[in-house]
């Protein structure tokens, strides 16, 4: 038995516009979050493209792992994965938004 967990930060990209989809946060704008059961491996990547649908509504497809550490004293991996709506116009839940991923000026 795994009382393991899987903490996902998910950087949801617009599929033809340089932004990210990000929510309103107490600090201010943050990237949707949401927890899987176990060791979660994104090549299976069904159970993080669920996340993202319950925790945004947005279906997606995903594209890479971005970042991913372990802390086994919490037993808690923590990954930040990136994907890509599928829609160009999907509906957003209240509180969401995209937001420019680009920088200034070269």
């Amino acid at each position: 038995m795994s009382d393991w967990r899987t903490r996902v930060r998910a950087i949801v990209l617009h599929p033809v516009r340089p932004e990210a989809l990000v929510l309103r946060g107490p600090g201010g704008p943050a990237l949707p979050e949401f927890e899987l059961p176990g060791r979660a491996w994104a090549g299976k990547p069904q159970p993080y493209v669920q996340g993202v649908r319950d925790a945004v509504g947005v279906d997606v497809a995903l594209l890479r792992t971005a970042e991913q550490r372990a802390d086994e004293g919490e037993r808690v991996r923590h990954a930040a994965v990136v994907f890509v709506a599928r829609e160009q116009c999907p509906a957003l839940p209240d509180g969401a938004r995209w937001a420019c991923i680009t920088g200034g000026s070269p």
